[in-house]
């Protein structure tokens, strides 16, 4: 029983150090974006567009690689239908199909058209998406960057192949968080990063010196609602929703 039990704790803190995203949507094909400080395996995984379900290990994969992706790294696959009037894709951990799939499987959604597509409930449960949300449009679809957040608020349409160079590539983690938060900046774009309370103010400053990854402590800050804005060298802003428990 206490090797049973191990294992699932395993799995489940595996499945739980994978960060990864989708982060681009064509007509027919699907990009994938590892934003975490892990690398991960999307080996026996599997994918959902609508109800149709595909076996990662038999995609094609647009550019040779492997399907263990390093932290900073893209993954795209091509060769795919995506219906153009609307569509719900899901990411899900090994095994969820065949079988009733559940919150604690799906890596990563994306519904595009209109709400209440395939697993949109799961997605909600999982909190990877908001309830009855959903891009406009049609396809091409792109993340804005911040991997820290999720749901429809998150993405544009038309952009071009080099598009996610044109986004402040940064990610915080963990969200909620406790006692400090880290930060990756792998394209080297922070100017200033700050938390900022529900009154607007500034609890927490700092300018980091071109650095891909650091710490911020946040122990001195109270339980609650914060906003994470970080300022870029070309002087967009990007602001984060941050939960201290």
């Amino acid at each position: 029983m206490k090797k049973s039990l191990f294992f699932i704790v395993l799995i489940l803190s595996t499945q739980m150090a994978m960060a990864v995203a989708i982060e681009r949507v064509t007509g027919s094909s699907l990009r994938f974006y590892n934003f975490s400080q892990f690398s991960f395996s999307l080996l026996n995984m599997q994918l959902s567009i609508n109800a149709q379900v595909y076996e990662i290990n038999n995609l094609n994969i647009k550019k040779a690689g492997p399907l263990d992706v390093a932290p900073g790294e893209r993954i795209e696959f091509d060769g795919l239908t995506i219906p153009p009037g609307g569509a719900s894709i899901a990411l899900w951990y090994q095994g969820t199909f065949p079988g009733t799939p559940t919150s604690a499987q799906m890596a990563s959604f994306f519904q595009f058209g209109s709400a209440g597509h395939e697993y949109e409930a799961i997605a909600v449960q999982a909190s990877l998406w908001s309830a009855g949300t959903f891009v406009p449009g049609m396809p091409p679809f792109i993340r804005d960057g911040n991997y820290s957040s999720w749901g429809a608020g998150n993405w544009s349409n038309g952009l071009n192949e080099d598009e996610h160079a044109l986004k402040i590539a940064v990610s915080v983690f963990p969200n909620p968080f406790n006692n400090q938060i880290a930060i990756s900046d792998l394209n080297k774009e922070i100017v200033t990063a700050e938390i900022v309370d529900g009154s607007g103010k500034i609890c927490l400053r700092v300018t980091p010196q071109s650095e891909t990854n650091f710490i911020l402590s946040t122990e001195n800050l109270k339980k609650g609602i914060y906003q994470f804005r970080i300022t870029s060298k070309t002087g967009r802003t990007q602001t984060t929703r941050l939960m201290k428990l």
